[in-house]
């Protein structure tokens, strides 16, 4: 069995007996159970299992569908599939398969998705999502000291130590000037050498 959805509000699963009667449960990273009856999180009781199950039907051989709770907020949480053994959902039922999986408002994906199915980095990463792969790379590169630099000013840096024009500046020799690597004209770079600690000092431009 398998489960993710990029349908409206829907966990959609495989599963091979379409005769079976499957249900879900919902439950958060906390363990709770989402009781759909009162739309609450309830501490799970395999007594309360009336009030936790969302039905779920087969769509054609094999593939099921079922609502998840809209009400819920966003984040991660483990969708539970059992089958149904006797008239009412119980706790002897066999679970079958569960899946963890981001809702978002209007899909649950095994993966943080937007609204139109793409990667949502925000849910990954929170709010500040491009800072924090900013920053991740400044500290893989070394480009740490002071969290000044921006990322198009690491990116153009490091473009232009590699590639760019590296020339004396005028009137200063011991200064090297390191041009952008697109222009090969601007400055974005200068590096201080010297015989003593330390032997060299990057400033940039």
């Amino acid at each position: 069995m398998a489960a993710d959805s990029y349908i409206s509000n829907a966990v959609q699963y495989g599963h091979d007996n379409d005769t079976d009667i499957i249900y879900g449960v919902v439950r958060n990273v906390a363990k709770q159970a989402r009781d759909v009856a009162n739309g609450a999180w309830d501490t799970y009781d395999g007594a309360d299992l009336g009030d936790y199950d969302i039905s779920a039907a087969v769509a054609s051989g094999g593939l099921w569908s079922g609502d998840f709770p809209v009400e819920v907020a966003n984040g991660f949480y483990i969708y539970q599939f059992r089958i149904r053994a006797g008239a009412n959902p119980a706790e002897g039922d066999i679970l079958v398969d569960s899946r963890k999986g981001y809702w978002n408002g209007s899909i649950f994906s095994s993966s943080a998705l937007d609204a139109n199915g793409r990667v949502d980095i925000s849910k990954i990463e929170g709010v500040d999502a491009t800072d924090q792969i900013v920053i991740a790379i400044k500290t893989m590169t070394g480009f740490t000291a002071g969290g000044t630099w921006t990322y198009q000013e690491l990116i153009k840096a490091i473009a232009a130590y590699l590639l760019g024009t590296w020339q004396d500046k005028s009137g200063d020799p011991t200064t090297q000037e390191i041009l952008d690597a697109e222009d090969d004209a601007t400055v974005i770079l200068e590096i201080l050498a010297a015989t003593t600690s330390p032997y060299k000092a990057t400033t940039k431009k």
